[in-house]
């Protein structure tokens, strides 16, 4: 199961003087700790997106709504230029286009869909008091 799900932002570290902390945005999850990221350079590819990442020196999973955690300076980020919803969009669908084709290549199964809801609950009335 994807520990981390598509659209989350992920703040990794490789070492680097001076410190830069880099963004990757999770496209989708390929297999265990593999996922399909993008970087704000445009590049998208298959990382192992852990802090057991032997690359990382720093790894700092992004706070809801892909705030900077702490630990993590706002200066040293190297982060994404806006995009429109339609650049975000055509982003995923290609990120779970390469996910479809990198499991291919390693023979992995893609992940089981949600099971359909069969019921579905609505609020109907509300009255105050």
């Amino acid at each position: 199961m994807a520990l981390y799900p598509p659209g989350t932002l992920i703040f990794v570290n490789y070492g680097e003087r001076p410190q830069c902390i880099h963004s990757r945005l999770v496209l989708s999850h390929v297999h265990e700790d593999d996922y399909i990221v993008l970087t704000p350079d445009g590049d998208l590819y298959s990382e192992t997106m852990s802090p057991q990442n032997p690359d990382f020196t720093g790894f700092f999973p992004s706070l809801p709504g892909g705030g900077i955690p702490a630990g993590v300076r706002a200066a040293n980020v190297y982060s994404f230029a806006p995009m429109t919803a339609a650049e975000y969009a055509g982003h995923m669908e290609a990120g779970r286009q390469a996910a479809d084709a990198e499991r291919l290549v390693l023979g992995v199964a893609a992940a089981a869909s949600p099971v359909a809801v069969s019921e579905v609950w609505v609020l109907a009335e509300f009255i105050e008091g």
